[in-house]
């Protein structure tokens, strides 16, 4: 009875295993800022292989360059008015030259609980802002999406040159998805426990068309994506061909944290900001970009992104000024371009804002460990705790032992720690509860 009772329990568990499922809350919403790096093209096809239940193991990958993706709502672009409540990712500075050069090109996408699929390109030209809509929406995923899910879907776009009928983009086709395999995957930058791999298959017609001929190009495309729960992108991307059985790997992409990698070209993205601290909702930053040999077209992103940009400044500003709308720590990335070459460059944990009134201290000199699941330590034992602050403004209760300090039945979340002194100063810290 024993061994039959362990081998339902193993079975049991392997069949909770099993049931990952990817839903809308991993699709990209806005405000949602993603790192990705390019890896170097090795052969990949053991690992592509497996199938079913399995641990993929990717931890040789070498990346040679990132990229830093922003989601934004529409509204915080020109063409809310074509594509109102999407989601959009700017997908190119400028494409083209001369009569037909387009600025500030966005890809527009919807997220419910049962689709994940791309409407439209917003795009400007000669500083007037217009949109291109599917004629057959691009299913990205239908969700949710579970092990042995099939499905295809047909696609339909066009993009013509918005004077007379000189030129147009056409693309069709299918996209089918096959969810074949779940499980672990390891990447240079985690091992992700709760991963589901879909294979894609893009079999499509691009058609190039002017008034006097139109030509037709296939594209037939295969792309391996292993997306986990809590990511909004896919944790590894492999994109290739096939031929028959066998895969060859063009591309490889996966999730990261920012490395300093070596820029092939002569830009060199750097940035200054006029001040590392201050108070909510009262001090102004300024940030003034440093990069060489020229600025090029900025991109700024802050995070978290409790912040807004002030005096006609935005994201895409080369100096832009910001104020700070709640305590925290946060850190500034620029990315910097001038046409097809880019660099960028993190300053992490650059500043630190306080509660009005009280001067801000440096959390890594006064409070560890941090985060921290509910018990911390003071580096300087002349100073006691005063008060516990959620971000909400309420007190919440706490015990101090010395230099150990313990938070009771406290949520996760920030906290603003003030401290007093036997001369009386007061001194407040930010301390991160994840439990």
């Amino acid at each position: 009875m024993r061994y039959l009772i362990t081998c339902l329990c193993i079975l049991f568990s392997l069949n909770l295993w099993g049931q990952i499922s990817i839903t809308k809350s991993e699709m990209p919403s806005a405000n949602d800022t993603i790192r990705i790096s390019q890896a170097r093209v090795i052969d990949v096809s053991s690992e592509i292989a497996k199938k079913g239940s399995n641990s993929w193991n990717f931890s040789d990958l070498t990346p040679t360059s990132q990229d830093l993706t922003s989601y934004k709502s529409s509204f915080q672009t020109p063409y809310a008015f074509y594509f109102i409540n999407k989601v959009g990712l700017k997908t190119a500075d400028s494409l083209g030259i001369g009569i037909a050069q387009f600025k500030n090109l966005y890809t527009f996408y919807t997220s419910t609980n049962a689709v994940y699929k791309a409407e439209g390109l917003g795009y400007s030209y000669s500083g007037i802002p217009l949109a291109a809509n599917y004629i057959d929406d691009d299913e990205i995923y239908n969700l949710p999406l579970n092990y042995e899910d099939s499905t295809t879907n047909t696609f339909d776009f066009k993009f013509a040159l918005p004077i007379g009928n000189l030129f147009s983009v056409k693309q069709t086709g299918t996209r089918t998805n096959e969810v074949d395999g779940y499980g672990s995957i390891t990447t240079p930058y985690k091992t992700y426990p709760n991963a589901l791999r879909v294979k894609t298959t893009i079999k499509g017609l691009d058609s190039f068309i002017t008034q006097f001929v139109s030509l037709g190009f296939p594209r037939n495309q295969v792309i391996y994506k292993w997306l986990s729960k809590g990511e909004k992108a896919p944790v590894l991307e492999i994109i290739g061909n096939e031929v028959g059985s066998r895969f060859t790997a063009t591309q490889i992409n996966f999730r990261d944290q920012y490395r300093k990698l070596s820029n092939s070209g002569f830009l060199k993205s750097s940035f200054s900001v006029n001040s590392t601290s201050g108070q909510v909702d009262v001090d102004t930053f300024s940030f003034t970009n440093l990069t060489t040999p020229i600025a090029g077209n900025s991109t700024w992103s802050i995070s978290p992104n409790t912040f807004q940009f002030v005096n006609g400044s935005n994201a895409n500003s080369g100096n832009p000024q910001v104020i700070f709308r709640k305590t925290g720590i946060y850190s500034v990335s620029l990315t910097s371009a001038i046409g097809p070459t880019s660099d960028d460059t993190t300053a992490t944990d650059l500043i630190t804002i306080g509660t009005n009134g009280q001067q801000n201290i440096s959390t890594s000199q006064g409070l560890f460990p941090n985060p921290n699941r509910g018990v911390f330590y003071l580096t300087n034992g002349l100073w006691t705790i005063l008060k516990v602050v959620g971000t909400n403004g309420q007190e919440v209760a706490f015990k101090q032992d010395g230099e150990k300090v313990d938070l009771k039945n406290i949520s996760n979340g920030s906290y603003v720690v003030v401290m007093l002194n036997s001369a009386g100063h007061m001194k407040s810290g930010m301390i991160y509860i994840n439990k």
